[in-house]
């Protein structure tokens, strides 16, 4: 089971990790083509998610048992001369050019698993396109090569970090899932609803100062491969305690908002529709957050 690989996998150093599968065992890939199968059994949907994001390089190069196996299959195990060892052995936190491949790697060999057991339809988030692909000098990197051309690539880090972002996504021919801006477990007042009425992937356009999220996709080819946003509520900071308090209504205003436009109409009028949506919900039974005073 996914326990045992897991224990099998411990990797040696004070940055171990029982929640990463090593990508240099042949164990690894075949308990992934068994799970794949397995879900392609048990779901009806052809499409997966295979994630990808925030690899933990440190783990990874901690490990001087990995590092050996890496030289021993070509790969390059030394830290970049921007990031250099730290005290007491060889962990780089980005990990270096060959770190990065051995990720690339397995992301392909994974999609290639996921396609064999008959998944049509590929996801992953943005890492796969623009951190994974080429030397450490590069940000972004290029898409990791033989990435499945038809992966959808799931959009999160801020664009004032660097990194790719919808737009140029669509231009390489990717299809695009955008969540920038609707990450809804945020510290903010459950009926911080405005935050996520203002965000649309491929609109220039913007109805206030605190905007975000926005992409100036306007090619019709292009466009057409911005398939839509996701809201998303992580299990971090929500449970089944207050997972309904902090998705509804807000999940609803980011739902309008990506179903019509960003151009709405002035808040007055969104939030007479939201209130009403809300008493809704309460009334079968869903129990969701108050956006002002009042009462259903």
């Amino acid at each position: 089971g996914l326990g045992d690989v897991y224990k099998r996998q411990a990797f040696d150093g004070s940055q171990a990790s029982g929640t990463l599968l090593d990508p240099l065992k042949e164990e690894t890939y075949a308990f992934l083509a068994a799970l794949f199968a397995e879900l392609r059994g048990v779901f009806r949907d052809a499409a997966v998610h295979l994630g990808g994001d925030e690899v933990q390089f440190r783990c990874l190069n901690a490990s001087a048992d990995f590092r050996g196996r890496m030289v021993a299959r070509g790969y390059d195990a030394s830290c970049p001369a921007a990031d250099p060892p730290k005290t007491g052995g060889n962990v780089c936190a980005n990990g270096g050019p060959g770190f990065k491949k051995v990720v690339g790697d397995f992301v392909v060999r994974a999609q290639r698993l996921a396609r064999a057991a008959g998944f049509e339809k590929l996801g992953g988030w943005q890492e796969s396109f623009d951190h994974y692909g080429g030397d450490d000098a590069t940000t972004p990197t290029p898409p990791v090569a033989g990435l499945d051309p038809g992966t959808a690539i799931y959009a999160w880090l801020a664009p004032s970090w660097g990194w790719g972002n919808p737009a140029s996504m669509a231009a390489q021919g990717f299809d695009v899932v955008s969540t920038l801006g609707l990450y809804l477990g945020s510290d903010a007042d459950h009926g911080d609803w405005r935050a996520f009425y203002d965000v649309h992937p491929r609109s220039s356009a913007t109805r206030n100062a605190s905007s975000r999220g926005y992409f100036n996709v306007t090619d019709p080819a292009e466009a057409s491969r911005v398939l839509g946003a996701e809201a998303c509520l992580w299990g971090e900071r929500a449970d089944g305690g207050d997972a309904n308090l902090a998705l509804w209504p807000r999940a609803a205003a980011a739902a309008e908002a990506l179903y019509v436009g960003p151009a709405l109409g002035g808040d007055d009028a969104v939030l007479a529709r939201l209130l009403r949506h809300r008493c809704r919900l309460v009334q079968r039974g869903i129990p969701a957050a108050p956006l002002q005073p009042g009462f259903c």
